[in-house]
């Protein structure tokens, strides 16, 4: 299997976001999750997450693992393990 990209949604908060932006970590995995399938990332921090799709984006595989709302500290964690962050909007969240 060649390389992937997993995605996920973050927030500050799932009822009243604020903050919204893409976690997204370059893998390359021998298994390409399906959608419905259960993921756990981390780092140490083991974020479960059940698959929402899986894509083409920008001549890419993405796996979109939803949204959900992560501390701060944990995203800081995660950058240390080579997840990098894309902002977005509070409204794209909707669409």
């Amino acid at each position: 299997m060649s390389g992937f990209t997993l995605s996920i949604r973050r927030v500050d908060d799932e009822a009243h976001p604020t903050i919204a932006e893409r976690l997204l970590l370059e893998v390359d995995w021998a298994h390409l999750p399906r959608t419905g399938e259960r993921v756990t990332v981390g780092g140490g921090h083991e974020l479960g997450f059940t698959v929402c799709d899986v894509f083409h984006e920008d001549d890419n595989v993405a796996v979109d693992l939803g949204t959900k709302a992560i501390d701060e500290r944990i995203v800081e964690d995660l950058a240390l393990c080579g997840w990098t962050r894309r902002p977005m909007s509070v409204g794209a969240l909707a669409g």
